[in-house]
């Protein structure tokens, strides 16, 4: 998985207006995109050769030029919503390695681009790279649910392996018929009603019309039908 926010409110009882200072502008509230569609992070690897990549535009474009077998890594912060994006690269000689990951913790500015790529709009920034239109893409995608779902796998499962008692509280599942792409779940149901889970899959990228939410919300309909919901 990849490696890789919140600001904290003002406490006190300082008046929004002091003398001598302009006033205090709230800041805008962020689209909990992320948040409402249970995904914490999703990230995309693309393989590409030179021919169908034009690496020397794209390594000016974003104002690096690691060294081959080095990595690149610049940040595309999002205009309004609860997610940045990272996009991370490596020139291999034979091939580009190219990592796009979607995450919901805290931005690293010092790695925002002078030429601010925002995180909505990277994916089809990306594609005027390509020869063609679209990529094929090696996806991970991590999901947190608070409660009311299950696993329709009966979790946690209590068993003996040798003389050691055991709770067994997760599931690898490899998915035959790859719907949405998805060839691998592994599922862990926690005590305290949490699920967790995590996807492997391949998918067509189209840069011009890619969306991370209808990504998101096809990749969650294969955990749906792995789960059950469950009133507290």
């Amino acid at each position: 998985m990849a490696e890789k926010g919140m600001v904290q409110a003002r406490r006190g009882h300082e008046p929004a207006i002091t003398p001598g200072r302009q006033p205090l502008l709230a800041r805008p509230k962020r689209k909990q995109l992320f948040r409402d569609l249970h995904c914490e992070e999703i990230l995309y690897r693309i393989k590409i050769t030179h021919d169908k990549f034009d690496y020397p535009a794209f390594t000016k474009a974003l104002g690096q030029s690691p060294k081959p077998g080095e990595w690149g890594d610049v940040v595309c912060p999002s205009r309004d919503a609860d997610y940045h994006v990272h996009i991370a690269w490596k020139d291999e000689e034979t091939l580009i390695r190219l990592q796009i990951g979607h995450y919901t913790d805290e931005t690293e500015a010092s790695l925002i681009p002078k030429k601010i790529v925002y995180a909505e709009e990277c994916m089809k920034y990306l594609g005027q790279f390509f020869t063609n239109e679209h990529s094929q893409a090696h996806i991970h995608a991590d999901f947190e649910f608070e409660s009311g779902k299950h696993s329709r796998f009966p979790l946690p499962l209590r068993t003996t392996i040798g003389a050691c008692k055991a709770e067994i509280d997760a599931i690898g599942l490899r998915l035959s018929e790859a719907p949405s792409g998805v060839s691998q779940v592994w599922i862990v149901q926690r005590k305290d009603g949490r699920l967790s889970a995590q996807l492997f899959a391949d998918r067509r990228v189209i840069f011009a019309s890619f969306s991370v939410s209808d990504d998101i919300k096809d990749l969650s309909s294969v955990i749906d039908s792995l789960t059950e919901e469950v009133r507290s």
